[in-house]
């Protein structure tokens, strides 16, 4: 939206989201927080130039989508900051079925709902 009136706005969309891309996984790698992956890299450019080319094609009409869009994108990305630390973290994952149900083992569950069985 900010670079509508330049000529080749969606190849210089592309080159910052490819550069952007690039340093998350780099730091990714150099930190040791996820998975660095060339693959990441590759799709980020692709569904950025998918972006751009939407975007070019939707006009000043759907500005207001992709403002909001991006709204959205930015506090669900802050929230999953925030929460980092408890995703993926298999020790902190609780199965929980309905009480009285049968446990894997033959056993049933504690009146909590809770299964203390670890698969």
């Amino acid at each position: 939206m900010l670079l509508e009136h330049r000529r080749r706005a969606i190849v210089l969309v592309v080159v910052v989201g490819s550069l952007t891309s690039a340093a998350v996984e780099t730091l990714q790698y150099v930190f040791a927080l996820g998975h660095s992956d060339i693959s990441d890299l590759l799709v980020n450019t692709v569904g950025t130039l998918a972006g751009a080319v939407t975007a070019r094609l939707a006009g000043q009409r759907l500005y207001p989508v992709w403002i909001g869009l991006a709204l959205t994108a930015s506090v669900l990305v802050a929230i999953l900051v925030l929460l980092g630390p408890r995703l993926g973290d298999a020790d902190k994952v609780v199965e929980v079925a309905a009480p009285g149900a049968a446990e894997p083992g033959g056993g049933v569950q504690a009146a909590t709902g809770v299964s203390s069985a670890r698969p």
